[in-house]
């Protein structure tokens, strides 16, 4: 790659990388607001200023103190309660450095959503165009910027899952397999998925993409032993932080109604959960006719724009030889779609 092609690969990272900031800032305007006027503790988000108090304890005494070492409930090893040590870690990295102050949570968290993109369009190298899109759906997508401009980890997690969606595809198409650098890219691979599963458990649907590119240069027998040996170990890990390190939540997170009901039998079970899909379903389109045709960015809108990305992404999967995408990759980001959107029909209060 001559030095031209390699400026324009940068050049594109850094457009990309600018779509947060340039969004975010818009976003900011229409409010009459600047990034420095946004005040945590007078978010209508609770757990924005108990993320904020966890993470300055940890910056400062290594651990929380005081109420916000103990709220809610208490984890046995620590003073963390509810909320993983692991979604902490950005920021209690960016406090030790930078210093903790109320702006630092979104400091930080435009940071990594910036290097995210930066690392997505220089490892998909998209067009201009493509650019504009990607700003477009930015934009369009108004929650992803409201994460952003928070106190919550969310953000942080899109920017890993970039990194990992991007860094698979670079692999697999630019990479040589017989080169370390595709090794050294498989064990970071390895690496990121485990942190964002750490991060949000339902996330190990992405190793998928590991085993992929392990297969692709290793036999059936290394593939299976290795993907074994680092979903057990991630598994485990994930077990042991939740349980020493956190503890749960006064009330459930999400509904398991549609797991518990199998106690009754298996087709009363089935019966149940068929049924409780068709409500979501049903609940979702009388969101998208109320919402939507009015212009609003909310719920059933943003749902309507997600059913339309699915139909687009089956497509792709459907027509096998017409993409140059891999197809191996185009059937896990479906599977990752659907997983998550029936995670959401069937576990979460819909809104």
């Amino acid at each position: 790659m001559s030095w031209k092609d390699r400026l324009k690969v940068y050049l594109k990272g850094f457009l990309c990388a600018l779509i947060p900031v340039v969004i975010c800032t818009i976003r900011l305007a229409f409010d009459g607001k600047a990034i420095w006027d946004i005040y945590l503790p007078n978010s209508t988000w609770n757990d924005e200023l108990l993320y904020y108090k966890l993470t300055e304890g940890c910056v400062n005494y290594t651990i929380p103190q005081g109420y916000f070492g103990f709220n809610e409930s208490h984890a046995l090893v620590g003073s963390l309660a509810a909320w993983s040590p692991v979604l902490l870690m950005f920021w209690d990295l960016w406090g030790v450095v930078l210093g903790w102050n109320l702006l630092s949570p979104i400091l930080c968290n435009l940071f990594l959503m910036g290097a995210g993109m930066y690392f997505f369009g220089k490892y998909m190298r998209p067009t201009k165009w493509q650019i504009v899109m990607l700003a477009a759906l930015f934009a369009v997508f108004t929650p992803v910027a409201r994460f952003v401009l928070s106190g919550m980890p969310e953000a942080q997690i899109y920017a890993v899952l970039l990194y990992v969606l991007a860094q698979t595809w670079d692999t697999d198409q630019n990479v040589p397999m017989v080169s370390k650098k595709y090794t050294y890219r498989v064990m970071a691979l390895a690496l990121m998925i485990a942190l964002l599963t750490l991060m949000r458990p339902y996330y190990l649907l992405l190793f998928g993409l590991f085993v992929y590119l392990v297969q692709k240069k290793w036999s059936k027998k290394v593939t299976c032993i290795t993907s074994a040996i680092v979903v057990g170990i991630n598994t485990v890990s994930y077990l042991l932080i939740n349980h020493y390190l956190s503890a749960p939540y006064l009330t459930s997170l999400f509904y398991t109604d549609w797991l518990t009901a199998y106690k009754q039998g298996f087709l009363y079970g089935l019966k149940y959960d068929i049924w409780k899909l068709l409500g979501s379903i049903k609940s979702i389109c009388i969101m998208i006719m109320q919402q939507a045709p009015e212009g609003k960015l909310l719920a059933g809108s943003l749902y309507f724009l997600f059913l339309i990305c699915l139909v687009f992404w089956i497509v792709l999967v459907i027509q096998k030889d017409k993409w140059h995408i891999p197809f191996a990759i185009r059937v896990q980001m479906l599977v990752l779609m659907v997983g998550f959107f029936g995670a959401d029909l069937m576990m979460y209060r819909l809104q």
